[in-house]
């Protein structure tokens, strides 16, 4: 018994070190883009939505855009939601969902449209705001800017897998206040173990399963 202990401990243990270690492993990505327009439609129609592609934009203040009146789509104080939509990806069947993210890039393109551009934040559905506009130290209005941002330096990876679970692959986006959102695009990526590796551990366990029933007692009818 403690032989079969022993042997069935250092198969599982060779399997996650080398995984761990990165030399077993393959990295396994999973991709979804939202797509819109760079100058959506603009309504002054308060209780209106504006659909910019893949974006739903809302109106998020009670307060005037400055001398444009209230309007919704002109890039000031509203808010943009998306989805990004996993299963299309075809590597979505193949991603493990409980192997912890070794990466979660946020590619975004804004145009930034108000003064106040500094203070807007962005956030998965569920989890805390965090502030994208401090990332651009300088920016000018009706300029583009593309943004990289690794989610993991804001969220923990067990709280994106489980939104994902929960979503069925899929996961809610939100951008206030004051830009448009152009484009943007998620990428997961984890680490699965080589199928070699889960070789180690089919013969550690089959090599243990012999000895056990090598020593146990036999019957004979």
């Amino acid at each position: 018994m403690k032989i079969f202990r022993l042997i069935l401990g250092i198969a599982a243990f060779n399997l996650v070190t080398s995984c761990l270690l990165q030399s077993e492993c393959s990295a396994v990505q999973i991709t979804a883009e939202a797509f819109g327009s760079s100058s959506p439609s603009v309504t002054a129609d308060q209780s209106q939505t504006i659909q910019n592609g893949d974006f739903q934009i809302f109106r998020s203040s009670k307060l005037p855009d400055g001398n444009r009146g209230y309007l919704i789509g002109d890039g000031i104080n509203e808010f943009t939601k998306w989805v990004f939509d996993f299963k299309a990806d075809p590597n979505f069947l193949i991603f493990d969902a409980d192997q912890p993210l070794t990466s979660a890039d946020l590619l975004i393109t804004l145009i930034p449209q108000g003064e106040d551009f500094s203070s807007d934040f962005v956030r998965i559905d569920s989890l805390p705001n965090f502030n994208i506009g401090s990332l651009v130290p300088v920016f000018a209005i009706n300029d583009p800017i593309t943004l990289k941002i690794d989610l993991l330096e804001f969220y923990n990876s067990s709280l994106i897998i489980d939104l994902l679970k929960t979503g069925l692959g899929v996961l809610g986006m939100r951008y206030e206040d004051d830009a448009i959102v152009v484009n943007a695009s998620l990428s997961l990526s984890n680490s699965v173990p080589e199928p070699s590796t889960y070789l180690l551990l089919f013969i550690g366990i089959g090599i243990a399963t012999a000895q056990k029933i090598r020593r146990s007692p036999q019957s004979f009818y």
